[in-house]
């Protein structure tokens, strides 16, 4: 046979690199929760990686910061929100949960604030809690109380779960002191003069003698009171 001649085929070679990222995980702690206006919810912890965090839905007042969402809110609802890990490259995860911004209950205190020695006053909670209990010793669930005594008086409000309280100065008024002085007795034709001494601003007379008059003529027999205000 002649001579052959040999070829050496080589085929080119490439390398590729391929690299699997891990993919972004996100879950919450006490993700759901329920407050009144203005309390603070207990801290949620944001666990992730692989990503960075962002979060839609919260209410106004409460934020995420770093890996918790913390804060309080006076909008009242509820509110839905969403956790986001995202990363480049990769399904992004999420993670959700509720936080709930109860209202508080309106209260207020209605009736006279003051009274004479010896009387009463009637104090009225009124507002949009489902219970009422008051401070002094009058009880709970009474809208409605007798005060006797001088006081600071109290009443806290509940809706679910939530309080509101407002407070009412009672004072207790002292009697004013009044007494008569003067001749009680005088001849027939003539005259005496009774005088009210006391305490009084103005002092009402029976028998038609009138009004804030302190001193008054006596011409008749009989029993003369004096009422001193």
């Amino acid at each position: 046979m002649g001579n052959q001649a040999t070829r050496t085929l080589e085929s080119d070679r490439k390398a590729v690199t391929v690299t699997v990222s891990a993919a972004p995980t996100v879950s919450l702690s006490n993700a759901t929760q329920s407050v009144c206006s203005g309390q603070a919810i207990n801290n949620i912890t944001v666990s992730s990686s692989n990503g960075s965090l962002s979060v839609t839905g919260l209410p106004t007042g409460i934020n995420l910061s770093g890996s918790t969402i913390s804060g309080s809110s006076t909008n009242v609802g509820a509110y839905p929100y969403t956790v986001t890990c995202a990363s480049t490259g990769c399904p992004s995860a999420t993670a959700t949960g509720t936080i709930t911004v109860k209202a508080l209950p309106t209260v207020s205190i209605t009736g006279t604030t003051s009274f004479c020695q010896g009387g009463s006053t009637t104090l009225t909670a009124t507002g949009t809690g489902t219970s009422y209990a008051w401070s002094n010793g009058l009880g709970n669930n009474a809208t409605t109380n007798s005060i006797t005594a001088a006081g600071n008086y109290t009443v806290t409000a509940s809706l679910n779960g939530c309080t509101s309280t407002a407070s009412q100065q009672v004072t207790v008024k002292a009697l004013p002191t009044v007494s008569i002085t003067g001749t009680t007795s005088f001849c027939q034709g003539g005259s005496t003069t009774l005088t009210a001494t006391g305490t009084g601003t103005s002092y009402d007379w029976s028998n038609g003698l009138g009004n804030n008059a302190t001193t008054n003529s006596i011409t008749a027999a009989g029993n003369y009171t004096v009422t001193a205000s």
